[in-house]
Parts: structure tokens; sequence; C-alpha cells
């Protein structure tokens, strides 16, 4: 009988055995399905389900294929460790723009946080998850010294017209790009006009990005140049808790705007 290393190295040892293992843990499936599913040649994936028959892992019930208790343990370990090694060089990408010091936690509070980084296909894929999230969110808090885009304005107007809370400390200068850009100051005045936003003004530069959404905190992570690498969201209460007192320490300092006053500054 092979040694549990060895037959853990035997799956992981061919990414196709890793896809056929996973695909029949979720349902059981014919041959032609399995192939269809997952683009492996014939003969490939006939010689997989033979050595994976031989070993345990997978039965045949008629022309379905299925896991067996063994080969479900295994799959669900190996998803598991595929999604934390996934998550955790993804975080690991971002950790040299991330307020590590700040947080006072180390890198392992962060190991279960969603990190969602830019793509070639869709480089503003993080500010679209922001978005998301917002736009589902009870109450918003948000501080920020950049224009990040505008898919989050947009969000934020959408939330507080649903009668939704929002408070935002921001960086004096944004107002000044904002007005720039005729879609984002329409968003902008929108937003000041429902009334259920509090709006104040820094006069000094904030960092970093963040947005908490009905107990999450998100980390819109930029570079040196403003640049978006990515967004970091996390359930850790620690965190969440010094995201909290940051933007009650900014608040406090910052300038309340009026919806008179920003309606001003947006339109000379």
């Amino acid at each position: 009988m092979e040694s549990p290393i060895h037959l853990v190295a035997f799956v992981t040892r061919a990414e196709n055995r890793v896809d056929v293992l996973l695909a029949l843990t979720s349902e059981p499936r014919t041959r032609p399905k399995l192939q269809d599913e997952t683009d492996i040649p014939r003969a490939t994936l006939s010689r997989i389900l033979a050595d994976f028959q031989d070993r345990e892992l997978v039965s045949r019930d008629g022309h379905r294929y299925r896991t067996t208790p063994l080969g479900d343990l295994i799959s669900a370990e190996l998803e598991s460790l595929l999604e934390s090694v996934k998550s955790t060089r993804a975080l690991q990408t971002l950790a040299g723009w991330l307020p590590l010091d700040e947080l006072a936690v180390d890198f392992d509070s962060l190991a279960t946080a969603d990190v969602t980084l830019p793509t070639p296909i869709d480089p503003m894929a993080p500010v679209k998850r922001a978005a998301a999230v917002v736009k589902d969110a009870e109450h918003v808090r948000t501080f920020c010294y950049s224009v990040v885009h505008a898919p989050i304005l947009a969000a934020l107007r959408g939330v507080v017209q649903r009668g939704q809370s929002l408070e935002g400390v921001i960086a004096a200068g944004v107002l000044e790009v904002v007005k720039d850009d005729p879609e984002l100051a329409e968003s902008a005045q929108e937003l000041f006009n429902t009334g259920n936003v509090e709006i104040y003004l820094y006069d000094e530069g904030i960092e970093p990005q963040l947005i908490i959404a009905d107990g999450w905190t998100m980390f819109l992570v930029t570079d040196e140049e403003g640049a978006i690498q990515g967004l970091v969201e996390t359930g850790d209460d620690a965190i969440l808790v010094w995201a909290e007192a940051m933007f009650e320490s900014l608040k406090r300092e910052a300038e309340p705007l009026d919806p008179e006053a920003a309606a001003e500054l947006l339109t000379t």
C-alpha cells in the first residue's frame, strides 16, 4: 500500500490529476462529460481514472465515476490548500503597501482575507469588487486621498439614495479633481443632494484608502504612483477596531462639508 505522502504526491504531480479529482468531488460524471469539462485528451483521462481506481480514490458505478471517501478527503484538502496558496500569494504581492505596522497585526492575521488583483483583461477588477460590496452595504464609512474611480462613487450614491448612511473623510484636493470630470462631478453632486451623507475635508494626505462596510474593512491598495494594485477585504475584528479608530481620529481633525459648500466647490 502506498504511503500517504506518496499518494498525495502522485495526485499533485500532474495538474490534470488534480483537475479530475476536484471535478469528480462535486458530482459523479461520465467519462465523456468529464472530458468535455476538463479538456483532457481521452487517452490521458482514461489512464488517470484507471490510476485513481487502483488507488481507491475513485470508483465506477455503471458509466459514471465518483470519488471515494479517501478521494473526497484528499480533494477537499487540496482545494483548501490551493485556495489558501492563491490568497496568500496575492496578499504577499500587496504586503509592501499595507500598513501592517500601524495595524499591529502580523501577516497571518490577514491569511483569511479575500484579495482581488487587477488582471490584463480587467485592470479595474479591485475597484469593481469594492463598488459591488458598497452597493449592498447598509452603512459605509470611507476615507481616501485620491479619486479611485467612478464605479465606487456611483455605488456610494446608490447607497444613500436607498436610505443607507455614508460618512466620508477625503483629502481636500480630491474635489478639485472631481469637478474637472463631468461624470464624477455629477455623481458627487447627486450624492451630496441626498442629504444622507456626511463628508469631511482633510487638509493633509490620507493613507491608506479604506472603506468600512457593515463590519468589513477593505483596503484599496495603491502603489507609490497611486496606481491601483489590489483590494484586500477582511472581517478581522482587530483590524476593524483599528479602522474605526482611524476614521474617528481623521473625522475629528477634518472640516465638515455642507451640501451648499460642496456645490460651490464642484461648480467654481
